[in-house]
């Protein structure tokens, strides 16, 4: 039985007394009102990025695409690997493709994940930096999907222009290496990028209750010094 069939609104005496172009025409409208209502108010283009000495920013950046629709946001979520699989885990830095992943960035389209985009730089960021040490990645993957949620279902200030989640976990030097113990310093970061400066208060205040965070792991930065 088709969607049609399913569907009260266009009852077989409806249908009879309709012609086809007006019946069509009608069919397509609900269809249209259906698709609008899975669109976001704002489209988000989502980033990854590597850290290299030997190329650019913009050349470590590479855009995956834009996100306008909640289905869309689903497509990327679902087939995306979690910040948690590509990210250090203690013993290795896991690749995807020949690329090492350092960050990943959602911020709303046409604003470039970087201080010097001429949105964000009069802006700031407040960020978490510290995590459960029992399950630190379980946590970043939490974390980042909160975040992810509250940007696309505008739960958020209109001065945010994006999120990013951070890999700068580095190798130990020898002498800090413990036998079956990691290789690695685990350093993660999930950043909060806005505007203006003005909201500051606002903006940590809404990190720290979504996040539910302790105000002392809440960091802020401005992104031209004063």
């Amino acid at each position: 039985m088709s969607d049609l069939e399913d569907n009260n609104d266009f009852s077989d005496s409806y249908l009879e007394s309709e012609s086809e172009e007006v019946v069509v025409e009608k069919v397509e409208e609900v269809e249209e009102q259906s698709n609008n209502s899975f669109e976001l108010k704002n489209t988000w283009t989502i980033y990854d990025h590597i850290k290299s000495d030997s190329g650019s920013y913009e050349a470590n950046t590479r855009k995956l695409g834009d996100i306008n629709s909640v289905v869309d946001f689903w497509k990327f979520f679902n087939h995306y690997p979690s910040p948690s699989s590509i990210f250090n885990n203690g013993a290795c830095k896991p690749t995807m493709g020949e690329r090492k992943i350092s960050s990943i960035s959602f911020f709303k389209k046409g604003i470039e994940p970087k201080w010097e985009d001429p949105v964000n730089q009069q802006g700031a960021e407040v960020s978490k930096r510290r995590f459960n040490r029992q399950n630190p990645l379980g946590e970043l993957d939490s974390n980042w999907f909160e975040l992810l949620m509250a940007c696309i279902g505008e739960q958020i200030s209109e001065s945010v222009t994006g999120v990013r989640i951070v890999d700068s976990s580095s190798i130990k030097r020898e002498e800090y290496r413990s036998e079956g113990g990691l290789d690695f310093k685990l350093m993660y970061r999930i950043e909060l990028w806005f505007s203006e400066i003005s909201k500051k208060r606002e903006i940590e205040e809404y990190f720290k209750n979504l996040l539910n965070l302790d105000p002392r792991n809440i960091y802020y930065k401005e992104h031209t010094p004063r």
